[in-house]
């Protein structure tokens, strides 16, 4: 971003119920529940998450399926599945510690995928995959599978109890450390070895910043309209070549000016509620930061919440943008 202040137009009313307006979807079945959004602990039967919609499960068990749709993306944490989660050229599929699946993990076809610490009772499924998937730490009844993926596969610290299988994918995976029970073939064929150590008189540097990205209540760059006494929702997702060490959550109070910290999280899943009270009328930019244990920062990207008062003027108005650096001033010109 250019530095000093840009000027953006923001359209009201209409314009803005576009904006946020969940995607349309394909009809499902009967019982089954879309998700569009974020559901916490409560249970439902088949879940689907609709065409190009994102979906943030939290303590949600799900008596049925999870079906991700076309350009769709999943983050479950603590979930329990008692059938499948299948993805078919989703855009994303993540599911974290303490989440349990009673039949199978299968992603096809899709973009990224992150599965760690999740207890699989069958199978674990990589296929034709154009980014990063990764498997870690997980407990799989079945067989592990990776094929043709081309957006590299990592495979770490899996108990497995059938087949490690990887075959055909370009560039080849990466792995070490999985007990199976069964065989290890073809390109993973030496992946339950423990990886040789590091000698101790050879410093390693760390200079790899993190990435961090906003999955709620919308994605970096996005306008949300927050209400009085609501609990908004603030969720991002952070990866780094070594360990995260936090996340921190960021507004700019435009009154005071000054950056004021929402709050700091130093592991997943990096959510925070908060009342929308906390929050000046009218316009609030908040950022999202993540560290890592070497003290490198990520960028910090934004988004916008407005908080509406009674009434919400059908109007236009000139929205400053603060340069998307924290450590520069916000009042330069």
């Amino acid at each position: 971003m250019n530095t000093g202040r840009k000027w953006i137009l923001v359209f009201f009313a209409s314009a803005l119920a576009l904006l946020i307006a969940p995607t349309s979807s394909a009809p499902v079945r009967a019982g089954d529940t879309q998700c569009a959004g974020s559901l916490g602990v409560i249970e439902v039967e088949n879940l689907v998450v609709p065409e190009n919609a994102s979906c943030i499960l939290n303590g949600t068990i799900v008596d049925g399926n999870i079906s991700v749709k076309t350009n769709a993306t999943l983050h479950a944490y603590a979930v329990r599945v008692t059938n499948d989660i299948q993805a078919d050229k989703a855009a994303g599929v993540n599911v974290y510690a303490g989440s349990s699946v009673g039949g199978n993990v299968k992603i096809a076809k899709s973009g990224a995928a992150d599965i760690q610490s999740v207890d699989i009772d069958n199978n674990l499924n990589f296929n034709e995959n154009d980014q990063s998937v990764n498997a870690a730490n997980n407990t799989i009844g079945g067989n592990l599978q990776a094929t043709k993926n081309t957006g590299g596969v990592s495979i770490n610290g899996n108990h497995i109890g059938g087949n490690l299988q990887c075959k055909d994918n370009d560039p080849a995976p990466t792995g070490s450390s999985n007990i199976v029970i069964g065989n290890m073939e073809d390109q993973c064929a030496d992946f339950g070895g423990v990886p040789t150590p590091i000698p101790t008189n050879t410093p390693v540097i760390d200079d790899e910043a993190p990435t961090v990205q906003w999955i709620a209540p919308v994605l970096a760059g996005e306008i949300y309209d927050i209400y009085e006494g609501e609990q908004v929702l603030l969720a991002a997702e952070a990866w780094d070549n070594g360990s995260i060490q936090n996340v921190m959550f960021i507004r700019w109070d435009a009154v005071n000016l000054q950056h004021v910290t929402i709050g700091t999280l130093d592991s997943a899943p990096f959510q925070i509620n908060i009342n929308a009270s906390t929050f000046n009328p009218g316009w609030n930019q908040v950022f999202v930061m993540a560290s890592d244990e070497a003290g490198n920062k990520s960028d910090d990207p934004f988004i916008w919440l407005y908080r509406l008062a009674e009434e919400k003027m059908n109007t236009l108005i000139f929205l400053p943008i603060l340069e998307n650096n924290l450590f520069v001033q916000a009042t330069n010109n």
